[in-house]
């Protein structure tokens, strides 16, 4: 999932993309509550057992 500009999270408007990391992405948001900075997870994690 790549967030833009005009993705929405729940309750969450995502304004702009901060940055991106090996296990997802920073984005500035906003709501009804004010401004927020919020993580998203976009990679799936894969745990191996034995």
């Amino acid at each position: 999932m790549a967030l833009t500009a005009s993705t929405r999270l729940g309750h969450y408007d995502v304004t702009a993309l901060i940055g991106e990391s090996g296990m997802g992405q920073l984005a500035a948001c906003s709501s009804m509550g004010g401004q927020h900075v919020i993580t998203v997870a976009t990679q799936n994690l894969v745990i191996e057992t034995c």
